[in-house]
């Protein structure tokens, strides 16, 4: 049996992954910074002790940041909630 893909999002099935899009006058780097600060403080709260590179990846891509989670579910409640608010990020899911 043969099935069609027309995109990479046709084969994510029943995840949690998602995507943020910012557009701002900030680095890659600055916003880095800032979720890195923001994760110490999760980790204390929540008693884990977690990387960036654990829960999310960020790069630039045409003038915006782009934010990505790195598997289902694993950027944190608190760090999705500033991206979307503070940092007017567009929020698309993957799967």
């Amino acid at each position: 049996m043969k099935i069609k893909i027309q995109s990479y999002s046709d084969i994510i099935t029943n995840s949690s992954s998602e995507l943020f899009k910012v557009h701002t006058s900030h680095s890659a780097k600055f916003i880095e910074g800032i979720l890195e600060d923001m994760l110490k403080i999760y980790n204390k709260l929540d008693n884990t002790s977690f990387e960036l590179k654990d829960v999310l990846g960020i790069s630039e891509s045409r003038g915006d940041i782009v934010i990505y989670s790195v598997r289902d579910n694993s950027i944190p409640w608190m760090i999705r909630e500033f991206i979307e608010n503070t940092l007017h990020g567009d929020r698309e899911y993957l799967g």
